[in-house]
């Protein structure tokens, strides 16, 4: 998946959660995390 689209998903993912600055960037974080862990996991 090219960069944009894993940040564009990101973004729908913190959209989703309605929530302050400082832990909507850690939704950001937990959910780019998730999508690393999807890609390199085996499935």
């Amino acid at each position: 998946m090219p960069k944009s689209g894993r940040i564009a998903l990101c973004v729908r993912l913190f959209r989703r959660f309605p929530a302050e600055e400082a832990e909507g960037k850690q939704i950001m974080l937990k959910s780019k995390l998730i999508i690393l862990n999807l890609k390199f996991s085996p499935i």
